[in-house]
């Protein structure tokens, strides 16, 4: 008879290679090794940590019996390697697994109310775990409608059968789901949905506003605003050295790579009259300013407007009253921080949402995706300061009117490479056309053979652009409302970081209203 003591110190790995000899060839030996085995194994399982125990035995809530869950917790659960006498390690094991099982699990959850830390899991097998101080209420028997008052839950959906979605309400929002992964937070003042599977369909409890949202994407509800959106970030924050001062992103980027042979086909648009409306150039202070900090400037706290919490921290000159949109640089980090209705609050500047884009880097999502309903960066195709007087060596970004662009152009979606979804207001989707060959990320440019000799001054640096690089379709605006004036709102719009009293800007928009005359659609 092989000694226990042996057996179990070969347990814990003491090297014994006549002991494993012994093993091969006496039957008893190796029937008491595999009871020692066993024994160890469920005496692991005791000393573990409980949430590990109530989390293998949460994800085995289903088992038919006690001994399937037993084993089930035995074989999801890791432990240290210590040991305890046989008989009581196991009456030990046994008690544990029955006080963390009250009460008996059950196939549907019931109505009531559920106080985080806790898991719910509901009768089609979404599991919903609830974070310290969460407060969920169960409104139906079959858990199909659910509201979150207060705190944070993270939820794995089963698929729902059509017309039959799971519906999370706020206090700010109702989600309709679908099948999917996510993080939910509220509070009084924001609602923050971040999706990490599937779609999400997110209406406002206040205002008419509505966005389906997926995989990699947020919104945020807040009393008295329509809903935010984006793109979640991805990768860390980059370093780096000094801005460069010709051009923004990698030489490889599409932004500053000239055009090669392509094919040009006409723009086709049931509603672009570029002969009867044209396009502007309007100075980016106007509606998305560019702020540069420089030596000396303050390091500032970029502040959620919606949450309570500092999303960065840099180097920032003041910037005023609320902008709709911005771009903030730091040269010495090369990063630019796209800031969404930024306002100076103190010495703070506070934001309804920031993204970074490294100025090294491509300058297309997903990696770098911007606002912009493209998710290309704002600061990206911005035609900056002296370039019309010295030439613009980058690809533009062109605004759009919005009922001029197909939202079923790039295969079904409103938008082709290198642009990419937007969760979008589905007002403004459905303000979209459903014809033409332009929407977001759509390449206009200007074919090599057209004579540009008719133009001088900052309207032919414009239009070289648009011949050597084009434009990207980056953003779409409504229709303004006639003023009765006989104004006509251009259909194409460009922007410069130019100061409002350096350029005439009316002049340049009526000489750049004949330059788009020349624009095509560029296809592969």
């Amino acid at each position: 008879m092989i000694e226990r003591e042996r057996l179990a110190n070969y347990l814990d790995s003491a090297p014994d290679a006549g002991l494993e000899a012994e093993l091969a060839n006496d039957a008893q030996a190796f029937g008491e090794w595999v009871a020692q085995h066993r024994t160890d194994r469920l005496l692991r399982s005791l000393l573990a940590s409980q949430q590990e125990i109530r989390d293998s035995i949460l994800s085995a809530v289903e088992a038919p019996s006690l001994d399937d869950l037993k084993t089930r917790v035995l074989k999801d659960v890791s432990f240290p390697w210590w040991r305890i006498g046989w008989g009581i390690g196991l009456a030990a094991a046994l008690v544990v697994v029955v006080l963390v099982l009250l009460p008996r699990p059950r196939s549907t959850v019931q109505v009531g109310n559920y106080t985080g830390p806790a898991t719910v899991r509901l009768a089609d097998g979404t599991q919903l775990t609830l974070h310290r101080g969460a407060e969920l209420r169960v409104e139906s028997a079959d858990g199909k409608q659910l509201t979150l008052t207060a705190g944070q839950l993270d939820a794995t959906v089963r698929h729902q059968p059509a017309g039959q979605p799971l519906v999370v309400r706020t206090p700010l929002a109702t989600l309709r789901v679908l099948g999917t992964a996510f993080a939910l937070d509220t509070g009084p003042q924001r609602t923050r949905l971040e999706v990490r599977e599937g779609l999400v369909r997110v209406e406002h409890a206040q205002q008419d506003s509505t966005v389906e949202v997926a995989a990699g994407e947020f919104v945020v509800a807040a009393p008295q605003t329509e809903l935010v959106a984006g793109v979640l970030p991805v990768g860390g924050r980059p370093g780096g050295s000094a801005l460069p001062t010709e051009r923004v992103f990698s030489d490889d980027s599409p932004w500053n790579q000239p055009l090669g042979k392509v094919r040009y086909v006409d723009i086709e648009s049931p509603v672009f009259d570029l002969a009867g409306h044209g396009a502007s150039v309007v100075p980016a202070s106007h509606f998305q300013p560019v702020w540069v900090a420089q030596a000396g400037d303050p390091p500032r706290r970029m502040v959620s407007r919606y949450e309570d919490r500092v999303l960065e921290t840099v180097p920032a000159p003041s910037i005023g009253e609320r902008r709709p949109m911005g771009t903030l640089v730091d040269p010495v980090k090369a990063v630019a921080y796209e800031l969404v209705a930024p306002e100076q609050r103190g010495e703070d500047i506070e934001v309804a949402d920031l993204v970074r884009h490294d100025l090294r880097g491509p300058g297309i999502p997903p990696e770098q995706c911007g606002r912009l309903w493209s998710g290309l960066p704002m600061i990206a195709g911005i035609i900056r300061a002296g370039e019309l007087e010295k030439g613009i060596r980058h690809a533009l970004s062109v605004f759009a009117l919005h009922a001029g662009l197909n939202r079923h152009a790039g295969n079904g979606q409103p938008f082709v490479w290198p642009a990419r979804h937007m969760p979008i207001d589905l007002r403004k989707l459905e303000y979209m056309g459903t014809t033409g060959n332009v929407c977001y990320g759509t390449r206009l440019a200007i074919p090599r053979d057209v004579d540009l000799s008719g133009f001088t001054g900052p309207a032919l640096a414009i239009a070289r652009a648009l011949q050597t690089y084009g434009a990207f379709v980056v953003h779409s605006y409504p229709t303004a409302p006639n003023d009765g004036q006989g104004w006509k709102q251009p259909h194409l719009q460009f922007c410069a970081d130019e100061p409002m009293d350096s350029t005439d800007w009316q002049r340049l928009g009526a000489e750049v209203s004949k330059v788009v005359l020349r624009l095509k659609v560029v296809t592969p």
